[in-house]
């Protein structure tokens, strides 16, 4: 581990120790509210987001069996 992990690592458990960190799930019906009414529009956005944290959860959920696995 080098010294900049090393110092990224200590910051990461002081802040751990001072705050709760909460699960806040996505929600896509504001991305929809705030995207109607703007002049940019991403074609296929909401839905590729809803793919893309789809594929994270199952692999954070794989990641997860692994652990469980090696214990």
């Amino acid at each position: 581990m080098n010294s900049t992990d090393k110092s990224v690592g200590r910051m990461d458990a002081a802040l751990r120790r001072r705050f709760d960190f909460i699960h806040v799930e996505p929600n896509y019906e504001v991305l929809e509210k705030y995207y109607e009414n703007k002049e940019l529009l991403v074609p296929n956005l909401i839905e590729g987001l809803e793919i893309l944290n789809e594929l994270l959860e199952k692999i954070w959920e794989s990641i997860a069996l692994l652990d469980i696995h090696f214990l």
